[in-house]
This record gives structure tokens, C-alpha cells and sequence, in this order.
């Protein structure tokens, strides 16, 4: 009878447990129709347009959708804002989903993923991702950091596509980045890449 009382007991205090709160942010101010939404104001308006075209292409030709968001203020940490964006703004809408954070506040960058994209954008891989983008935070290339996500995101989403279609990538086809081919490998990448960035 004790340890039934003392199930019942953990239970309940895990169920009075509050959910975690959503970032205080303005989410009324994410357009979903719009690839990229530049509230820190680090790309030029030719810049943003040019890049949320690239996007949304990427998005239509894999049906996932693709998207960036740069920030200046964030009360929360770069991961919390990014999902709360998937979840409360509408991106993903059609269950998948990879989004950029650039978030200048906390000094963070971080990838999320949603739906098939996660097998897509594979958690092993997206270490690798930041690491191409990092030199370009630290020289202020913000477009050029967000191009390379786009070229990134472009490639595994052309290696998922064929692995499903039991296809070959064509000749040629190569990785914008260096891939690691074992899982497991990516504790703790915000932290690392967040002090090589250097934003």
C-alpha cells in the first residue's frame, strides 16, 4: 500500500508541475507567409527579399517550410523562442518545418526543426551547419550566414529526398559542409558554437 501512496504521491506532483511558459515575445509581429522576418534589422531590405524568395522555393520544391528570424531582444534562450515561433506563429503549418533564430540579444544561434524535417535536418548534422555559419557571424555577414543555412538545408533535403526515392544524388552534388556520419555527436552544441561566434 506504501509504494502505490507513493506513486500516487509522484504523480501528482508531476502533473502539478507548470508547463513551461512561452517567451514574452510579439508573435503577432511573425508573418508564416513571410520566409524572413529581420527584427534585429542585420540584413538590408534587397537582402531579405532576395533570401525569403530562396526560401520560399527550397520550401515549395521539398514541401517543407524553410525560415529565418533574426531578433534583438529575447527574454528567453534562443531555443525557446525558435520553438515557440514553430508553435505559436504558424510556421509548419504543414507539419514540417526548419527554422533559423539569429538572436542578438543573448548571443545565440540555434536551428529548429518540425515533422519529417527532423529526419531531414538530422540532429547529427546540424553541428557541422553552425559551423559553417559562424564565420560569418563573426565577420557581421548576416546574409551571407543565412545563405549558407539555405545552402545547408537545400542539401540535406536533397539526401532525404533521394534516400526515400531509393535515388542517388546527381554527380556533383556535394556537401556545403563537412557531414558527420555518426550520430550522438552534438551534446551541448549551442553552447560551442555560441563562444566560437563570437555575435
Amino acid at each position: 500500500m506504501k509504494r502505490w501512496l507513493g506513486l500516487a504521491a509522484l504523480l501528482a506532483l508531476l502533473f502539478a508541475l507548470p508547463a513551461a511558459a512561452r517567451v514574452d515575445f510579439d508573435y503577432d509581429s511573425i508573418d508564416p507567409a513571410v520566409k524572413v522576418h529581420d527584427l534585429a534589422g542585420l540584413l538590408s531590405d534587397g537582402e531579405e527579399a532576395r533570401l525569403a524568395e530562396e526560401m520560399q522555393a527550397l520550401g515549395d520544391e521539398y514541401e517543407t517550410d524553410v525560415a529565418a528570424v533574426t531578433v534583438d531582444e529575447n527574454p528567453g534562450t534562443a531555443q525557446q523562442l525558435a520553438e515557440d515561433i514553430f508553435d505559436y506563429c504558424g510556421y509548419a503549418s504543414g507539419n514540417d518545418g526548419v527554422l533559423l533564430l539569429i538572436d542578438m540579444d543573448n548571443r545565440e544561434v540555434w536551428i529548429a526543426t518540425r515533422g519529417q524535417a527532423k529526419n531531414a535536418v538530422r540532429q547529427s548534422q546540424i553541428d557541422p551547419i553552425l559551423d559553417e555559419i559562424a564565420p560569418k557571424l563573426t565577420a557581421r555577414d548576416y546574409a551571407d550566414a543565412v545563405e549558407v543555412f539555405i545552402d545547408c538545408v537545400r542539401y540535406e533535403l536533397a539526401c532525404y529526398a533521394a534516400e526515400q526515392n531509393g535515388e542517388s544524388l546527381p554527380p556533383g552534388y556535394e556537401a556545403p559542409y563537412t557531414p558527420v556520419s555518426t550520430s550522438g555527436s552534438t551534446a551541448n552544441w549551442p553552447l560551442r558554437i555560441l563562444v566560437a561566434a563570437g555575435i
